[in-house]
């Protein structure tokens, strides 16, 4: 399976999951007569944390990949991987109009009986107010990412198939804008939507050996990943006070990545490959959440993708914490 798809599809997994528990506070902050929401389970929220508050939310994503869409958008089997990612996040109100979060993922891998664990690429992200909800008007956060290189990614043992790649090698800056509007209907049920636009521009990777990208013997270059584009619409709807269904639809578009250097040689003698194409995904996140109080909440559900070309063919269980101080 292309060891840079499956790092571009963790890398926007955490991208995402970090919105969500910086923007949430609204939802938590309600009085006891307002909805209980943790926000869904991807998209991030259009408000920033008051000043001197605290979002903590931990993350537990279980993917397993099981084909690839090829260029016609055909799945084509290939062994099946998993990967076994806590993610902690942690948010901060600096003032009441800009917040600040740190994710913070783990990895656990394995594939065809090979396996390997560590740290995967970090981030910070901050958040500035640009508009409050009035009338038809949303709310509107702003948000600038930077994704650092932490996560091994060259250099990998060639005897175990890709697994030790756990990050992408490359600085990554994302640009957000996060609308937010709550809808309330006259049976007193509220509905959240939330519509997110994320532009994620990676630097280049020097890469040497087996890598992210591919790689082989004697490889040595540098890889510039493509830009990788993303929307997601969330929706939240008030079953009760403690009980709220959520759904995510994502799609993600990233370009091809490019190589100059050695190429090098695969195992088998042939010349290694360290590029990838463009491609796209369509994936969807139905969740439930239950709300113990206003500022404390579960959710879990599911993030599987339904279309794709040049992409992983997925299913993802996830599971978050989400606490408000």
């Amino acid at each position: 399976m292309n060891s840079c798809n499956k790092i571009l599809s963790a890398i926007i997994v955490v991208l995402l999951s970090s919105g969500t528990a910086i923007a949430d506070q609204n939802d938590t902050t309600d009085s006891i007569q307002g909805p209980w929401m943790t926000g869904p389970l991807l998209a991030p929220g259009g408000t920033t944390i008051p000043k001197g508050h605290i979002n903590f939310e931990p993350y537990v994503f279980v993917t397993d990949d099981n084909g690839i869409y090829n260029n016609r958008a055909k799945v084509v089997s290939a062994p099946s991987a998993t990967n076994i990612s806590p993610t902690a996040i942690v948010s901060y109100g600096l003032t009441n109009w800009m917040d600040i979060a740190i994710s913070v993922p783990f990895n656990f891998k394995e594939t065809q009986d090979q396996t390997s664990s560590g740290v995967g690429d970090s981030s910070v992200t901050l958040g500035f107010q640009a508009l409050h909800s009035h009338a038809w008007v949303p709310d509107l956060r702003l948000t600038v990412e930077e994704t650092f290189p932490d996560g091994r990614y060259r250099n990998l043992d060639p005897n175990k198939l890709g697994v030790d790649a756990i990050g992408a090698g490359s600085y990554q800056t994302s640009l957000g804008a996060n609308f937010q509007k709550m809808h309330q209907f006259h049976n007193g049920k509220y509905l959240s939507t939330r519509l997110t636009f994320t532009d994620t521009i990676p630097s280049s990777a020097h890469v040497t050996g087996f890598n992210s990208y591919g790689g082989g013997f004697g490889t040595d270059g540098d890889v510039k990943p493509g830009n990788v584009f993303t929307t997601d619409l969330g929706l939240e709807y008030t079953l009760t006070q403690h009980w709220v269904p959520a759904l995510d639809v994502v799609y993600t578009t990233s370009q091809s990545a490019t190589f100059s250097g050695t190429p090098g040689v695969t195992s088998s003698g042939l010349p290694a490959v360290n590029s990838t194409p463009s491609g796209d995904q369509v994936s969807l996140a139905p969740a439930i959440e239950y709300n113990f109080n206003s500022n404390v909440g579960i959710i879990g559900g599911t993030w599987f993708s339904v279309y794709g070309r040049n992409s992983n063919e997925f299913v993802a269980g996830v599971v978050a914490l989400n606490v408000y101080f």
